[in-house]
């Protein structure tokens, strides 16, 4: 079966005004009729919602890759919820990090790491004898600056969620209909999202940003943070309301960023905001 690109498809004003049970209807059928598919999964909501759906219509196999920039504590949960929704799951080990166009670190560096996962899940759809791959972009993901799309249209990887018009709100209500325990998860996108553009992405840097924020989420219990990376400095980015937590405890804090091998500390006054370090491009507009 020959799936059809997914850039020839087109999300209509009709499908986003859907109900939630309707989505879900097209959501099945769309998938089914792709054959024997392999889902792209991180554990997210998103892969989470397409890894279920297609566990239920057909021949699935979900693909998880294993990276230095995919934390430890979200690898353990992405198997945990795949054996927990009888989801199949394969894991296979990306090599983005002997790609020096990806260590770099340009604007441009979620390409080439969608481009080595989207490229090895090809040799494995083949070699596997499966129809489709799909990823979980939704039509949120239209509204932040995504160079990993050009590679998922290049490699003629479907997107059903964002093909059938479900935003992120959309996606959460059908996992919390699916009994995910993921519906409520604050995104979580790979650790390399958090060294700015411009600096090296290496395996020591990736390595004290996880530990840094397991410090952090475990000490504090806090959900929504970030560590981002600017060499020796960690900037901590939490919600406003979290700020005032992490000021009681900044001797604590900084005693232990110094062991992960930080030389200074600080926090962002501006909170938490997903995808701020492409506030650079903003800037430059301004």
């Amino acid at each position: 079966m020959q799936a059809s690109p997914t850039s020839k498809l087109k999300t209509t004003s009709d499908s986003m005004r859907d109900s939630l049970a309707e989505k879900e209807q097209k959501l099945r059928y769309f998938i089914k009729n792709l054959g024997r598919v392999l889902v792209a999964y991180s554990g997210g909501v998103d892969s989470s919602v397409v890894a279920k759906i297609a566990s239920e219509v057909t021949t699935a196999r979900a693909v998880i890759a294993r990276s230095p920039s995919l934390p430890e504590r979200d690898y353990n949960a992405a198997l945990d919820l795949a054996k927990e929704h009888n989801i199949t799951l394969h894991t296979i080990y990306t090599q983005e990090l002997a790609n020096n166009d990806y260590k770099a670190n340009t604007p441009n560096r979620c390409y080439h790491c969608k481009n080595e996962l989207y490229s090895t899940l090809q040799n494995h759809l083949k070699t596997k004898d499966y129809d489709a791959i799909l990823d979980g972009s939704n039509l949120d993901d239209n509204k932040d600056y995504r160079p990993g799309r050009k590679a998922a249209i290049e490699l003629n990887v479907q997107s059903p969620l964002l093909e059938i018009g479900f935003t992120k709100q959309d996606v959460r209500a059908l996992a919390l209909k699916l009994n995910l325990p993921n519906h409520d998860k604050p995104a979580a996108p790979c650790l390399a999202s958090r060294i700015p553009y411009g600096i090296s992405v290496t395996t020591t840097a990736l390595r004290k940003i996880e530990i840094a924020e397991d410090f952090l989420k475990t000490r504090f219990q806090l959900k929504v943070l970030r560590v981002r990376y600017h060499n020796n400095l960690a900037r901590i980015e939490v919600p406003r309301k979290d700020i005032t937590t992490l000021l009681e405890n900044s001797t604590e804090i900084h005693k232990k960023f110094k062991s992960f091998g930080f030389l200074y500390v600080t926090i962002d006054l501006a909170g938490f905001r997903s995808g701020s370090l492409n506030e650079v491009f903003n800037n430059s507009k301004s």
